[in-house]
């Protein structure tokens, strides 16, 4: 299909060259309020705030309705912004438009929380080191996930466990309420740990693909291991990835090197070129991988 392992030029807000029910996950992090300078037009969305930054997003969310299968899953990465002195409501109502304006079913909030963040020093407040993630479904009876793929091993089971945050191994340790963990591992919840600088995927090795673009290819760089874990846990191989805001690929590099198929949009060329060479480097490395084990 023309459509797959592509990213277009031009705005998610219309996206002719999917049909529906099309897309098995969306997974995205849109420009925030008028936080960062991008490579694009004036109308960038990226440029706006409060209710002109929801009036813009809406029609790409409708969209996203449009194309994703009744069994997919839509992940939304946003951070609210502090505009003239107060916390913006633009993350409060992006769910409350998703499920009463567009229809989504809301599942669930995630959080990601970075161990690394970059310094801040703000007169009064603190700084802000979550951004949530927005689980929705075209509908809640529906919906697919593979939560056994993103399992952490059980400190219960007698296996050692890396603490998030500080690093440090914990000596795991045997439990006698055994038979009630999972052996597969445990449920990791809905709090993802990333340190948000490297932008390597955890425990891979890995070629140029997934390096850390330096920051003239694009001013916000999402880590891979956040993708991956929704990536991993929102599809399984063969499905078809689609992120409306591509930026420098990472969605659809984490699609690629697992086995999905990639789709993206950005309505800069100069990202769309990169992010382009980015995951086709990324889907010919998982082909070459294939080919190596047989």
């Amino acid at each position: 299909m023309a459509y797959q392992n592509a990213i277009f030029h031009g705005s998610a807000a219309d996206m002719k060259d999917l049909p529906d029910n099309s897309i098995d996950l969306v997974f995205t992090s849109p420009p925030y309020e008028a936080r960062k300078v991008y490579d694009t037009p004036d109308g960038d969305i990226g440029r706006l705030r409060g209710d002109d930054f929801i009036a813009a997003l809406k029609p790409i969310m409708e969209e996203c309705h449009r194309v994703l299968k009744p069994s997919g899953n839509f992940f939304l990465n946003f951070q609210g912004q502090y505009c003239e002195g107060s916390f913006s409501l633009t993350e409060a109502k992006i769910p409350v438009v998703a499920v009463e304006e567009i229809g989504f079913d809301y599942i669930q909030p995630f959080y990601w929380t970075k161990t690394r963040p970059k310094p801040d020093n703000f007169g009064r407040r603190l700084k802000n080191v979550n951004e949530i993630i927005y689980h929705f479904a075209k509908d809640a009876k529906q919906y697919s996930v593979y939560k056994d793929s993103v399992r952490e091993p059980s400190r219960y089971q007698g296996h050692d466990q890396t603490c998030k945050l500080c690093s440090t191994t914990l000596p795991g340790r045997m439990d006698k309420r055994s038979w009630k963990y999972n052996p597969k591992g445990r449920d990791p919840g809905n709090v993802i740990y990333s340190k948000g600088a490297t932008g390597q995927g955890s425990g891979d090795t890995w070629n140029k693909a997934t390096k850390r673009p330096k920051r003239d290819i694009h001013p916000a760089l999402m880590p891979i291991e956040l993708a991956d874990f929704f990536v991993k846990y929102g599809s399984t191989e063969g499905d078809l990835v689609l992120d409306p805001f591509m930026g420098s690929g990472t969605t659809g590099i984490s699609a690629a090197r697992m086995g999905r198929d990639f789709v993206g949009y950005d309505v800069s060329g100069k990202y769309v070129d990169a992010a382009m060479i980015r995951c086709q480097e990324a889907h010919a490395y998982y082909h070459e991988q294939l080919r190596q084990t047989g």
